[in-house]
């Protein structure tokens, strides 16, 4: 429901010659969102944060004293609460419910008798169960503020939310339900409280026209960009980069924070800024109505739709659909879907032109510039990490569901096949290789683990009916036609190999010893010029497969210090390039991966070798977990593309210096001697 150019031109002409003062349309605003929520009271203000600090002024809570939270919102939340001199105490999610879990709540009001507050988030349209949280809080005599910013028109045994305890704050910032530029709107039953609230915010200086004006643009951009056509071919692609590069800017602009917060350099801050401290505007107000206006038809709609997709998703068994507490009505302001492969997801749906998201929030347990309050919030966490957003506009049609929902069922199933298909993994004693063992097994899939350093991978795996171990020297040909061989025979034939075995040592070139130079290339170029051909010849046999080879960014472009290292890649990236359209001709596809360093013990070796490495001065490495996301990915496994590069962007990187490799080696040569 984002706000349209005609609706935002006929108030700022109707409105604008007025001031940007609090008037009649404001009072009546907040008449029709009480008679909406049938709070006794509602009072608008600048912003979600501006009213939680009101109110926690008001509650005038003693110093130190600890606030039960959601760790799921947005940083300025908990630097409110730590602002009034209270300490921030978070309480995990329930899974798949998008609340807090209730129990947790239980168990922390027994136990610490310092708890002074507690602040509910509801996430995503859904209501917390409030007959089993209400009870609890009553008994400890601890006061409840409700964040009703994602479920305005959702109910609770037919009451809405923020009315369950001393107040709840709707949020009114571009993106959420109901909007009117920036503002929020506040319910309660108490006078006393309303009458405070009121007063205080009524007091803060009146905001300015260039401020007005800079959130109108923002709105603005917001609109032209969530326009369908715009949106399907430009935004959501943009996004998808800018989410690689900054995923907490990204997050940020998700809330409708641009430019307001999006790309802040440091999460916790005191105190706020002023801009967050102004009157609400008739303007806004006008606004406000107009989406008031749409507001029943429009959540009536998004709904029904998301009703549907529950229904076809819960008939064709997907797994991960949400859970909604009894007799809570919820508003489906997102529809939520975990999965253990959350990109694989999204990136198959992408292919299907339809977008998806993950939380535009951030998980405040365990961010860097909130670590003195870190907790282990194991449910909040794979929200962040688990969770797909699908989408569920209100300007979807039954149609667009009903395809939404046929990609995620197609996605399934094509992860079904997957978990059928088996899969040789060489290099599995350690790093990549058996973070890729780890999540086949855990996908089900029938693997062999193979590694010259059998008492490694003995150490991290049980052989089962699912998962054999072998150990294999890459350098010899025997080795190979066994361990292809026995796999072949156990688990009825080879789909997938996967090279990723390596070693890499150090150093100037010239004092290498010239053994070690020849290791490097029998171990890396070797060993995956053999295996290819080797299961090649038994995927041939058995209808084709899938071959994935393991090269390096340092096979792209030049690396000084570990030229063997390089060449042995360069070798990997040429040999399976060139091998590609010879095997495909025979059922068998040939994908090479070239990731950027890996966080691993090799690597942290191989820094230690030679203190002038450029490798000492590199960007923070890729873990083994971030490699094997991709890897696993229906991108690489069900696509099968020819090259990819991981990161893309250094994809991007060493094809420009592939175009001027003279220019990138005049400059290293620079760094040596200065190093």
């Amino acid at each position: 429901m984002y706000l349209e150019p005609a609706s935002v031109l006929g108030r700022l002409a109707r409105h604008l010659p007025r001031g940007l003062d609090v008037g009649p349309l404001t009072e009546e605003l907040e008449g029709r969102f009480a008679a909406l929520t049938g709070a006794a009271h509602c009072c608008a203000t600048a912003h979600a944060r501006t009213a939680f600090k009101l109110l926690l002024d008001g509650l005038a809570l003693p110093a130190g004293g600890r606030v039960l939270m959601t760790p799921i919102t947005i940083p300025d939340i908990v630097n409110v609460v730590l602002n009034a001199g209270l300490v921030p105490c978070f309480v995990d999610l329930a899974p798949r419910t998008c609340n807090i879990d209730i129990e947790a709540a239980r168990a922390m009001l027994e136990r610490d008798e310092g708890i002074v507050l507690a602040l509910i988030t509801h996430l995503c349209g859904f209501p917390t169960d409030m007959d089993r949280l209400v009870p609890a809080l009553e008994r400890a005599g601890v006061p409840l503020l409700e964040d009703c910013s994602q479920v305005p028109g959702a109910l609770y045994k037919g009451r809405a939310l923020g009315r369950h305890g001393v107040a709840g704050v709707y949020s009114l910032t571009t993106l959420k339900p109901i909007h009117t530029i920036d503002g929020a709107l506040v319910i309660t039953d108490d006078a006393a409280v309303a009458r405070r609230f009121a007063e205080d915010s009524r007091s803060l200086p009146a905001k300015s026209r260039r401020e007005l004006t800079s959130a109108l643009f923002r709105d603005a951009v917001f609109y032209a960009s969530s326009q369908r056509q715009v949106f399907t071919w430009g935004t959501y692609y943009a996004a998808r980069v800018l989410e690689r590069v900054d995923p907490v800017g990204t997050r940020a602009i998700q809330r409708g924070n641009l430019p307001l917060t999006a790309f802040q350099a440091a999460l916790r801050r005191e105190p706020l800024p002023d801009r967050f401290f102004r009157q609400y505007t008739d303007l806004q107000a006008g606004i406000g109505l107009d989406v008031l206006d749409r507001f029943d038809g429009e959540t009536a709609h998004r709904v029904a739709l998301a009703e549907r997709l529950l229904q076809r998703l819960t008939a064709a068994d997907v797994p991960g659909l949400p859970v909604v507490a009894d007799e809570a009505r919820p508003i489906w302001w997102r529809f939520p879907l975990w999965v253990d492969e959350p990109d694989g997801l999204r990136d198959f749906l992408t292919r299907r032109y339809v977008d998806s998201a993950t939380s535009g929030l951030l998980c405040m347990s365990r961010e860097e510039d909130f670590g003195d309050l870190a907790t282990d919030t194991p449910e909040a966490f794979r929200f962040m990490d688990g969770m797909v957003f699908l989408p569920i506009h209100s300007n979807l049609t039954e149609a667009d569901i009903d395809y939404v929902a046929d990609g995620v069922v197609d996605w399934y199933a094509q992860r079904g096949q997957r978990a059928a298909r088996s899969y040789l993994v060489v290099g599995a004693a350690g790093g990549v290789g058996s973070e890729l063992v780890r999540r086949l097994g855990r996908q089900g899939a029938a693997v062999t683990a193979a590694d010259l350093d059998a008492g490694a991978m003995a150490d991290q795996f049980a052989p089962s009916d699912q998962l054999a171990l072998c150990e294999l020297d890459v350098r010899s040909p025997d080795d190979w036609q066994r361990v292809v061989a026995e796999h072949a025979e156990r688990f009825s034939g080879l789909d997938v190999l996967i090279n990723c075995a390596g070693i890499v040592r150090g150093g100037p070139i010239l004092d290498v010893p010239p053994r070690e130079l020849l290791n490097q290339l029998d171990t890396n170029a070797g060993g995956v010029l053999v295996g290819t051909a080797v299961a090649a010849a038994a995927m041939r046999s058995s209808g084709g497969g899938h071959i994935i080879n393991f090269g390096s960014m340092s096979g792209r472009m030049p690396t000084p210090h570990f030229a063997a290292y390089a060449g042995s890649k360069y070798a990997v990236r040429g040999f399976s390039l060139s091998a590609a359209p010879e095997l495909a001709a025979q059922g068998v596809d040939v994908t090479v991966v070239s990731p950027g360093a890996i966080d691993t013990p090799m690597l942290a070796a191989a820094r230690r070798t030679y203190d002038g490495s450029p490798m000492r001065s590199s960007a923070a490495p890729l873990s083994a977990a971030d490699v094997a996301d991709v890897v696993l990915s229906d991108r690489v496994l069900t696509g099968r593309p020819l090259e990819v590069h991981i990161p893309a962007m250094k994809g991007l990187a060493a094809t420009l210096i592939d175009a001027a490799p003279g220019v990138a080696s005049r400059l290293l040569a620079g760094l040596g001697r200065g190093a």
